[in-house]
């Protein structure tokens, strides 16, 4: 992912803390976006043709799984929210058409294997 490149980047090589400027916040919502992105990715006209609530619910579902939550419990809530927010966007939106490769038809492969004993 990119955003690991642009953190080791806004860091002080010899404290590890970030420059002035530069802000974990900033990192956090980076890691959101890109994520929301690849995510949307998967229906049909992307992120820019999302509905506003369907973009929140999306904004929402990938927050809770950028988190990083100090006790197990409270991360497996996280998880399952997240998961039933994803789970309705993609009951309500269509998914993205894969290309479909045309290949031989059925009849032509058994007609080679019936030539070719």
């Amino acid at each position: 992912m990119q955003t690991a490149f642009l953190a080791d980047q806004d860091r002080n090589p010899e404290t590890g803390l970030f420059m002035p400027g530069n802000s974990a916040r900033r990192m956090k919502r980076l890691r959101i976006e890109a994520m929301m992105r690849d995510i949307a990715g998967e229906f049909e006209g992307g992120f820019d043709a999302l509905k506003p609530s369907d973009g929140i619910a999306l904004e929402k579902a990938c927050s809770l799984l950028c988190g990083h939550p100090r006790r197990h419990d409270v991360e497996v809530r996280a998880i399952n929210s997240a998961n039933r927010l994803l789970s309705g966007l993609r009951k309500r939106l269509k998914p993205k058409r894969a290309s479909v490769r045309r290949g031989p038809s059925m009849a032509s492969l058994l007609a080679k294997r019936a030539d070719n004993p």
